[in-house]
């Protein structure tokens, strides 16, 4: 059998690259292309939910330092993002008592993938609600993110998009959102599933030179091609886990 660490390592860059470029599509992305690469779902998740992580941390702390964050949006965020996180948790908890996990996640990433697609058209379209945006956005990424891996950036981003005067203060505050969800999220799912050490170092591993890839490309595409960018990772994603859920 052909090992399947270059692909792995493939996917890891590619997602770097993305991560750095959007703030988002580390889990969008990569979780679907994992499973579709026929890794288990409790692995990819496991795995997507450290590599996050590992590469937002050091996007987050320069947003931080350079004031791109608005602390009072951020703490609604997050206390609406764990009691999401909380209903995510104890949601899996009883459905793993009575279906087989690899079963539930394929359906629940397949159902958040979709779903971020669906909000990202909805956006586009330029639809006005006046629903509380920050509660809501949190509290759907802390749910979407225990379940799926998915979410902690996508929906923050798509949601608040047109609740921020400047766009670096919106992703500097969603990214800072996204890696203390995602964290928090990782460490409820150790105690639900089992994390293949081996694919997750795999992946951080070469998320490196993704990374610095995407730094290089960040200034030298227009924000019109970056919607171009989201809007195909999203359909691509969603077309995968199609595909997947037709196996089943």
């Amino acid at each position: 059998m052909v090992s399947l660490e270059p692909l792995f390592i493939l996917i890891g860059a590619i997602t770097g690259v993305l991560i750095t470029l959007t703030s988002i599509g580390g889990g969008v992305m990569m979780t679907p292309l994992l499973i579709y690469a026929g890794v288990s779902p409790v692995h990819a998740i496991g795995a997507n939910f450290f590599y996050v992580v590992f590469v937002k941390t050091y996007t987050s702390v320069r947003c931080y330092l350079s004031g791109d964050v608005n602390i009072q949006y951020l703490k609604t965020m997050l206390r609406w993002g764990i009691l999401g996180i909380l209903v995510g948790f104890s949601t899996l908890k009883v459905l793993k008592n009575f279906y087989d996990l690899d079963l539930i996640l394929v359906y629940v990433v397949s159902a958040v993938v979709m779903g971020a697609l669906v909000f990202y058209i909805i956006s586009e379209l330029g639809f006005s609600v006046s629903f509380p945006r920050f509660a809501l956005a949190g509290f759907i990424a802390g749910l979407m993110t225990q379940m799926s891996s998915i979410g902690s950036g996508v929906f923050g981003l798509l949601l608040l998009s047109r609740s921020f005067s400047e766009v670096r203060t919106l992703v500097g505050t969603n990214m800072i959102f996204s890696i203390i969800i995602t964290l928090i999220a990782g460490i409820g799912y150790i105690t639900l599933a089992d994390i293949d050490v081996v694919l997750t170092l795999t992946l951080m591993a070469s998320s490196v030179p993704g990374v610095w890839v995407g730094m290089w490309l960040k200034n030298k595409i227009h924000e019109n091609s970056m919607r171009i960018l989201l809007f195909v990772i999203l359909t691509l994603s969603a077309s995968l886990m199609l595909m997947k859920l037709w196996e089943f």
